[in-house]
């Protein structure tokens, strides 16, 4: 209600986020399936552990400013423009004053079973063909899912708790967004992007930069008009029957 706190849990990744021009036009179909912005613009190496590429794809355009992205032109696949959503779903509930208080925050890169398979890799390696020498272009086709399998199961359980932080920590910088005091000054405040780092601290114009204020503000209200739509839809498909 309006007396309520928000928070969504976004990411850093936002920076990189962009949409397609279709999604101000008519429906907004386009590529709200992927069309365009696609889970990843190259396929990574290894199963189960893609590599997000950035791909051309004329139309996307990033709203946060970052050192790395062009501002137009480039997409780096819908996770990015996921975490972008995010944001833009906070600063949306707040315009529409369904909250008194409404931030996105970066909770840090953490270790959780996510995406870890449900089984030790003891068990794992014992279930995997044995490694041999490929002779052929087949034979070293066949044998990538195990290797990437092996190797997958290995970072996971092994390297990345040395590197990622715990669930814990995490969990006290999406409080820290919740109760913390939002940043006083800076653009994005003024425009109601309330957005906290991974230390839990809210971020000023030093280190969030909106690339196009103007558009922002379309696509976060175009977003939630088609969202409403989506649900009244599955709403009405619900009560037919169908």
């Amino acid at each position: 209600g309006p007396s309520a706190t928000a928070v969504v849990v976004s990411s850093d990744a936002m920076r990189f986020g962009g949409f397609d021009g279709s999604l101000e036009t008519g429906s907004g179909e386009g590529d709200l399936a992927g069309e365009v912005t696609a889970g990843c613009a190259l396929p990574g190496p290894l199963p189960c552990a893609p590599l997000c590429w950035p791909a051309a794809a004329p139309g996307v355009s990033n709203l946060v400013e970052s050192p790395l992205v062009p501002a137009t032109g480039w997409s780096f696949g819908a996770y990015a423009r996921a975490k972008l959503s995010g944001v833009l779903l906070a600063k949306e509930m707040l315009a529409r004053g369904l909250v008194a208080r409404s931030t996105s925050v970066h909770p840090g890169v953490v270790n959780t079973a996510i995406q870890r398979r449900d089984r030790d890799l003891p068990t794992t390696l014992a279930a995997l063909p044995p490694l041999s020498l490929p002779v052929s272009i087949a034979e070293w086709e066949e044998l990538l899912p195990s290797v990437g399998a092996r190797l997958t199961d290995a970072l996971e359980r092994y390297a990345l708790p040395l590197f990622m932080r715990d669930a814990a920590t995490a969990a006290a910088v999406v409080l820290r967004a919740a109760v913390g005091p939002t940043h006083p000054t800076g653009r994005a405040a003024e425009l109601g992007v309330h957005y906290f780092n991974g230390m839990g601290e809210a971020v000023g114009d030093a280190s969030l930069t909106l690339r196009d204020e103007a558009r922002l503000e379309r696509l976060s209200g175009r977003l939630w008009e088609l969202a409403d739509a989506a649900r009244e839809a599955r709403a009405e498909k619900g009560g037919s029957g169908e």
